[in-house]
């Protein structure tokens, strides 16, 4: 399971994931910064990955 932080997690919180033993990324990492929900969450079904955020409403 590949586990996706948005932006409003600190990057530092991926590394610590994967020194955990996860495969994580972030949206800063991969360019995804500011792009709206639904396509957020489009590009995470599409690579079959997990987003985490500490947002209540995500808007799909």
């Amino acid at each position: 399971m590949h586990l996706k932080l948005d932006e409003n997690l600190p990057p530092d919180a991926a590394q610590l994931l994967r020194v955990n033993g996860f495969t994580a990324s972030t949206v800063i990492e991969q360019g995804l910064w500011g792009v709206g929900d639904p396509t957020l969450a489009a590009k995470c079904r599409q690579n079959r990955q997990v987003i985490v955020t500490p947002t209540w409403t995500l808007r799909i």
